[in-house]
């Protein structure tokens, strides 16, 4: 009879091991991220896969340079995030912005716009083709805000906020709301990293 109570338990606690602080995990099985190449902030061409080998998460986030608020507010909760991580975090941890406004993000552009960031944010643009076909693989929504009168309003894209979270396998295995707490994430990606 103890030997079946062990076993049982050694399963629960596995199963335990790998359950998230915060946020949910995504159903399996994970879809997979696939691979993409676009450029980066310094005019460099970024292989998605070669640039996260040996990362054991890589967090996704698909914003633009011009979004009045949620973007920043993101990518200033990363930054905070990443600059509480240690040196071994962080060098199993990258985050990318994906801009859904190529036309305007060039990577001139995004140069300037991530020097209000952390400089381990990688900022990535392409041409509209390009981020056409990513946006339609990640299942990512972003339309012009039509709705409004105003030529300021007008120029505003309504878009998906999540952020994903990739595994060392390319898996997407949460998504992240927009309005998450940068504690959360913190103790979120600290928990991930001892328990893989």
């Amino acid at each position: 009879m103890r030997k079946i109570v062990y076993i049982f338990l050694l399963f629960f606690f596995a199963d335990c091991k790998k359950a998230s602080l915060h946020f949910p995990e995504n159903t399996r099985p994970y879809r997979i991220a696939e691979n993409f190449q676009l450029t980066d902030q310094l005019g460099k061409s970024i292989n998605f896969y070669e640039n996260t080998t040996g990362k054991k998460i890589t967090i996704l986030f698909f914003g633009y340079a011009h979004c009045p608020d949620i973007c920043i507010s993101v990518l200033q909760k990363l930054s905070k995030t990443y600059d509480m991580l240690d040196e071994k975090e962080k060098d199993q941890v990258q985050f990318l912005f994906i801009s859904i406004d190529p036309s305007r993000d060039n990577f001139i552009k995004l140069k300037e716009y991530s020097k209000q960031f952390n400089k381990n944010i990688i900022f990535l643009t392409g041409d509209l083709n390009e981020i056409q076909n990513i946006k339609t693989r990640f299942k990512i929504i972003a339309e012009k805000n039509e709705s409004q009168t105003d030529s300021k309003k007008k120029s505003e894209l309504i878009h998906s906020t999540n952020l994903l979270w990739i595994n060392s396998d390319k898996e997407i295995i949460r998504s992240l709301p927009h309005q998450f707490r940068q504690i959360d994430l913190l103790e979120e990606i600290q928990y991930f990293l001892i328990q893989d």
